[in-house]
């Protein structure tokens, strides 16, 4: 924060995403958004608009933590492309699966059921990428 005369100025930080692993930003919009939120539904604000006012970000973190349900201890699994388009690099959601089981034969079926029927004769085209909440995992 800076004094500019009498008002204070506040600048975005960084560390909000180390404090709190689900919120995502958006540098087009210059806004904040709940990750969980844009995958399986949630207050607009949080995934349409984005949020944009850090004055009273901890209380809307706060608050939107307090009504939303906690998901942390569900496991999915969440389909995101990333691709080239006319030199651009767009990203969209696709789905999302709650496995019954956590185990390798059943996590492979879940992610081969949904990515058979979409690279068909081109198994090469497809990098794989784990996620948890917007961090990279490993491939």
């Amino acid at each position: 924060m800076a004094l500019v005369g009498a008002r204070a100025i506040l600048h975005f930080s960084s560390e909000i995403y180390h404090r709190h692993d689900w919120i995502c930003g958006c540098n087009i919009k210059n806004a904040l958004f709940w990750f969980s939120c844009i995958l399986f539904g949630g207050d607009k604000a949080w995934t349409e608009v984005g949020v944009t006012d850090l004055v009273h970000l901890s209380e809307k973190i706060k608050k939107h933590a307090d009504e939303t349900s906690d998901i942390s201890g569900k496991t999915k699994l969440v389909t995101i492309f990333r691709y080239v388009f006319n030199g651009e690099p767009p990203e969209r959601f696709w789905n999302y699966i709650s496995p019954e089981k956590c185990d390798a034969d059943n996590l492979t079926s879940n992610i081969l059921s949904v990515e058979d029927p979409l690279i068909g004769n081109f198994p090469n085209n497809l990098l794989p990428q784990m996620l948890k909440f917007g961090c990279y995992l490993g491939i």
